[in-house]
């Protein structure tokens, strides 16, 4: 039973003061992880199994959150970030899909519909090599991340499109399409899921800019917080004020009338 001086929380709507911890919001980050697929997976089996394959780094802690979800915690952001965009990531073919868990939002509000992948488009004709027609059926596949250009220097260096896109992992992914030709049968259009390891110094960019946007997004998330909670705080002094004058005025009164 509740004490005399005790408020029942139940059913109240209640707001909590960020607390500052520049540290642990601008130096970690926090990955939300699901496996796609309707059979369980074994937690520890699988965190053991993901520590090798991040070639046992420092500073991670792995955390079971409910079937199939995990918590992927990094006291190094880089190495995080690293992680996150050299994915995707699979343990016993089952696909992993890794998110970054943000402020504001509770880890069951994470959203794993959409999974990112580099897609290459194979078996396009010569004419359609471009950065234009990458962007088109990736447009066509899902939501476009990125085109990477197959020209360098006005100089053909691929023979096939590279594109990143966020595809719905609750649908069937795409494998194909067949593309119409002028006097010429349809050719099979394929697509393969881009896994080639990527260079140090493209990888450095890449976690650079995303680190680079993290942290904007912390600021922002930090300084909206922060204006409200002011907003609120000069609110409720000028009720005091307000209170402390009416409350003036009735004793004031109340000496007269004796």
């Amino acid at each position: 039973m509740a004490g005399i001086y005790q408020i029942s929380i139940k059913g109240r709507t209640i707001r909590f003061k960020q607390e500052e911890h520049k540290g642990f919001r601008m130096d970690c980050l926090n990955l939300v992880g699901k496996f796609i697929t309707e059979k369980e997976i074994n937690f520890r089996t699988c965190k053991n199994a993901l520590v090798g394959m991040w070639e046992n780094p420092e500073g991670v802690f792995i955390s079971e959150v409910s079937k199939n979800k995990i918590l992927i915690s990094f006291k190094n952001q880089r190495k995080g970030l690293q992680i996150l965009k050299n994915g995707s990531w699979s343990f016993r073919g089952q696909l992993l899909n890794l998110k970054v868990w943000t402020q504001n939002m509770a880890i069951e509000e994470v959203e794993h519909n959409f999974i990112e992948f580099w897609v290459q488009i194979h078996g396009l004709p010569l004419e359609f090599i471009n950065k234009e027609t990458a962007k088109k059926i990736g447009d066509m596949m899902g939501n476009v991340k990125k085109v990477e250009d197959p020209m360098k220097d006005n100089i053909l260096v691929k023979n096939f499109l590279r594109v990143r896109v966020a595809l719905n992992v609750t649908e069937a992914l795409p494998t194909g399409f067949w593309l119409e030709r002028d006097n010429l049968p349809n050719c099979w259009i394929f697509f393969k899921e881009d896994t080639g390891s990527k260079s140090e110094e493209r990888m450095d960019q890449e976690v650079e800019e995303e680190a680079r946007k993290f942290h904007e997004e912390g600021r922002r998330v930090v300084g909206q917080q922060e204006s409200v909670d002011n907003e609120k705080e000069d609110s409720l002094m000028e009720k005091h004020k307000q209170l402390g004058k009416e409350i003036g005025g009735i004793l004031r009164s109340k000496v007269q009338e004796d």
